[in-house]
């Protein structure tokens, strides 16, 4: 569920900006949601692969339903771990645009 949500998110983004793409034209602002949208898809695609191989695999077998819990737990887990461990840290959000005019651009405000 988490990497339709993403996938789902990264889908919205490009709506966005068909949609209200700003002050650049449609096209100038699809590819730049575009290239902001592609890591989050690339990014759930392992998460789908491995659905995939879980729900073609692994629950039509005859196992204990604890087992199937315990392989729940487990990959939610990794998940957690995997978000964690791809998180990165925030950008200034104070800091100038370099490409607006005037004193301080690309300078932090």
């Amino acid at each position: 569920l988490a990497a339709l949500v993403t996938a789902g998110a990264a889908g919205l983004k490009l709506g966005h900006a068909l949609l209200a793409g700003g002050r650049v034209t449609r096209l100038t602002a699809l590819r730049q949601a575009g290239a902001e949208a592609l890591p989050l898809l690339l990014g759930c695609l392992p998460w789908f692969v491995a659905a995939a191989l879980i729900e073609g695999f692994l629950t039509p077998l005859a196992v204990p339903a604890a087992a199937k819990l315990l392989f729940g737990l487990l990959s939610g887990g990794l998940l957690a771990y995997y978000l964690a461990a791809s998180a990165r840290e925030p950008a200034d959000v104070d800091a100038v645009p370099a490409d607006l005019p005037g004193p301080g651009a690309g300078q932090p405000a």
